[in-house]
């Protein structure tokens, strides 16, 4: 199944597997990815060496697009960068975004995107990457 967001995102079906905040794997989001879907890794309590690590693992492990998750509750300004060195091709976030994020996300040629829950959240997230 093809979709504006799948062909955008350069996967085969959209199907995006969740962060699952700290408890996430590099083996997991490589499973994934290569299955054809968005495999994602959580930065949540880890560290910028170990978000930069488990990323090189990852691209390692798969040469399909992923992303990288981070929430801003805890938000790791080091995790972030460490990310945008990296270069994934999506930074999505949980719980929250900051435009500044956002636009630092596309400066450094990532697709952002954003989880929600309720229509105001996706109204909020619509009006932040415009």
């Amino acid at each position: 199944m093809r979709t504006a967001f799948s062909e955008l995102v350069g996967i085969d079906v959209p199907v995006v597997q969740a962060p699952l905040g700290p408890w996430n794997t590099v083996e997991l989001a490589a499973a994934v990815s290569n299955a054809g879907a968005l495999g994602s890794l959580a930065t949540n309590l880890r560290s910028a060496e170990t978000v930069r690590d488990e990323m090189r693992r990852l691209r390692a492990a798969t040469d399909r697009p992923f992303a990288d998750n981070h929430t801003l509750r805890p938000f790791d300004e080091d995790a972030f960068a460490a990310t945008l060195e990296e270069a994934p091709r999506v930074v999505s976030f949980a719980l929250g975004h900051r435009r500044k994020l956002v636009e630092q996300a596309h400066a450094a040629g990532a697709l952002f995107v954003q989880q929600v829950h309720t229509v105001a959240q996706a109204e909020q997230a619509g009006s932040a990457a415009s």
